[in-house]
């Protein structure tokens, strides 16, 4: 198992694991998701320009089982808010056919490896709440609630 920065070579293969990830949102929520690509190689491409933005893959014999894309988010002069910097989790999954194998926690080492390089206050992300599986993951990881976002639907 080796853990690397993708590449614009990787295209296919973070989409395909980003595919996985947003047919769940998908299947869940049909009223806010439509089907088609959740990551454009336009998109993808612009991302990689940004020293801020990567996509850290997890290969086991040279294929792509896991990905995590996050971001570091620098929040200043923003009113009543402290200035803080975090590393915000903007994807992140495991290859289905490698589920359950420890990938995840292991990726995630490395997510936390890398937030300590950049020096930042916290890792964010947002789960959805039909994403029972994502939550317990989460929160066997560390993570805990910060704020509820929540909707009335007419």
């Amino acid at each position: 198992m080796t853990f690397r920065f993708a590449t614009e070579q990787d295209y296919s293969a973070v989409e395909n694991l980003f595919y996985q990830i947003f047919r769940k949102h998908l299947d869940s929520r049909p009223d806010i998701f439509h089907n088609g690509s959740p990551l454009s190689e336009d998109s993808y491409r612009s991302m990689l320009k940004d020293p801020y933005d990567e996509f850290l893959l997890c290969e086991i014999d040279k294929k792509a089982v896991g990905v995590c894309h996050y971001k570091r988010v620098t929040f200043e002069d923003c009113g009543v808010v402290n200035n803080r910097t975090v590393l915000y989790i903007q994807d992140y999954g495991v290859d289905k056919a490698y589920l359950r194998q420890g990938i995840g926690t292991l990726l995630f080492s490395k997510v936390k490896e890398r937030a300590r390089q950049w020096n930042v206050n916290s890792i964010e992300l947002n789960v959805w709440d039909f994403n029972q599986d994502a939550k317990l993951f989460y929160h066997q990881m560390g993570f805990t609630p910060r704020n509820t976002r929540m909707e009335f639907l007419i």
